[in-house]
């Protein structure tokens, strides 16, 4: 124990614990983690927008996405990786929208997930998970191609704030009697079509 010495007025004061630096390095390891994977992840969503091919770019204008804004959507979208101990993280936490599921229970065994607010609006937060790291159940012919793919797909969901149906609506991809999983799959294998 520290009994806390004041140089200055010559005192001792009650005794101190000293810092736990363990926690501390812990903690700043954490933030740097979470600092990296944000900073690449918005520099492989950015480098994959740049790379859409023309076909696509027409496809998503003539849809009413600018490419520059999905872009700066993109560039700024905060990243949660559940593979981490942000997994543990519930809803509320993240987004203020009251629901007390953590971040992985929300995610599942899906790639990624766009977080919503209270009211259902989708905000430019997004939770990757395992899946989205070892390209199972992804999209595309490598594993970066399918991670470009999901990061475009969740881009596109904070731009636009439409959902799965919504979106493919708006992509012109809807067929009848389709479910947001079946939309979920029309956007990803459309958005592959864009690196072939």
């Amino acid at each position: 124990l520290n009994f806390g010495y004041s140089p200055a007025s010559g005192v001792w004061g009650l005794p101190v614990s000293p810092p736990n630096t363990t926690a501390i390095s812990n903690a700043i390891a954490q933030y740097q983690r979470i600092s990296t994977l944000n900073n690449t992840l918005h520099a492989q969503s950015a480098t994959a927008i740049g790379a859409l091919n023309a076909p696509c770019r027409t496809w998503l204008s003539s849809s009413g996405i600018d490419v520059y804004s999905l872009q700066a959507t993109a560039l700024n979208t905060v990243y949660y990786d559940t593979t981490s101990f942000e997994g543990s993280f519930t809803l509320n936490q993240v987004t203020g929208n009251g629901r007390g599921q953590t971040l992985t229970s929300y995610l599942g065994d899906t790639r990624a997930a766009s977080l919503t607010d209270a009211k259902g609006n989708i905000l430019n937060d997004v939770v990757v998970g395992s899946n989205f790291f070892n390209n199972l159940g992804g999209y595309g012919t490598d594993n970066a191609t399918s991670q470009a793919i999901t990061l475009i797909h969740e881009a596109l969901h904070a731009n636009t704030n439409d959902g799965d149906i919504d979106l493919a609506t708006k992509l012109g991809l809807w067929q009848k009697g389709m479910n947001a999983e079946d939309a979920s799959g029309l956007i990803s294998t459309k958005l592959a079509d864009c690196f072939k």
